[in-house]
């Protein structure tokens, strides 16, 4: 038998799927994988980890018969790649599953924080005067700027959804990327201080942790927009918030997992945030197709 391990919230219906191949015996935890006991974990051939479970090293060490581990989601996120792969374990991902849902999700938090619509919504909603619901700098005729940090799989289909909607497009990326719009690679410094519109699209690691943070956001334009669709960490919420509150940027969407516990009161007193959830806004057949992914590799690598 093929025991094949599924941890944390994923598709329902992929271990059902999973459990009608004979090959295969399936192990579901919702807890941190490194929480399981070390006989559930010993004798996995293959994991399937949720993108908001870190795999580190103290995990990967129990997982003595580990061969393949899955990450439904576009990259590995906060994982041990190196450790991984010095044990021989062949990683995946899910990259084409949710790339186009996110993206086109990107796009309506753009619009959503460019004309204010949340704030506007509320106010009529209270009875409150809407007020002037979009910043001057967004009234003029010029070509908007957008900059996306990590333009992978879902920041370049970001990418090519804002050029189409007139945008000029920056990015910053550890390698040239070759795409079918002008897109120009420049620093993460010079992308912060030349957009009006900044998309994060990171996996947590190391190297991105609170990679905008103070110094960072001070470079940023005084009426930007920041949409976060990265991993939580990769912004240092407690500053962000405090650089919202002395006026930059003007309005941040972001996960609501991002807030720490203690600054929600702080976040729900600036009219410029626009809380999210990947749970919402990842539709079911997004999820399903993900969860599908996951099967065809599992089949594809145990030849079953």
């Amino acid at each position: 038998m093929i025991r094949v391990l599924l941890a944390g919230k994923l598709d329902a219906g992929m271990a059902d799927d999973l459990r009608t191949v004979p090959e295969f015996e399936i192990h579901e935890v919702e807890v941190i994988p490194h929480l399981c006991t070390a006989g559930e974990l010993h004798h996995i051939d293959a994991a399937v980890v949720d993108a908001r479970i870190p795999v580190d090293r103290k995990f990967l060490q129990q997982t003595e018969n580990l061969r393949l581990l899955i990450r439904p989601a576009t990259t590995a996120g906060e994982m041990d790649l190196d450790y991984a792969r010095s044990r021989g374990i062949d990683v995946r991902c899910t990259p084409f599953a949710t790339a186009e849902t996110v993206a086109d999700y990107t796009l309506a938090l753009i619009m959503a924080c460019r004309f204010h619509i949340g704030p506007a919504y509320h106010c009529f909603h209270a009875s409150k005067d809407i007020g002037q619901s979009t910043p001057d700098a967004f009234r003029s005729e010029r070509k908007l700027t957008l900059g996306i940090v990590g333009f992978g799989r879902i920041g370049s289909e970001v990418g090519k959804r804002a050029f189409n909607l007139g945008m000029e497009i920056l990015y910053s990326d550890i390698e040239e990327v070759q795409c079918v719009f002008p897109a120009r690679r420049i620093s993460f410094a010079h992308l912060l201080s030349s957009a009006d519109i900044i998309s994060l699209h990171l996996p947590l690691t190391r190297d991105t942790r609170h990679m905008l943070d103070a110094e960072p956001i001070s470079r940023m334009r005084p009426l930007s927009i920041l949409v976060d669709l990265s991993a939580p960490g990769v912004v240092n919420t407690a500053t962000l918030l405090d650089a919202m509150l002395a006026g930059k940027p003007a309005a941040a969407a972001m996960d609501i997992k991002a807030i720490p516990e203690g600054l929600e009161r702080k976040a729900r007193g600036i009219s410029g945030i626009y809380p999210v959830s990947g749970e919402v806004f990842m539709p079911g057949i997004d999820s399903k197709r993900s969860g599908n992914d996951v099967i065809s590799i599992l089949k594809e690598f145990f030849n079953v």
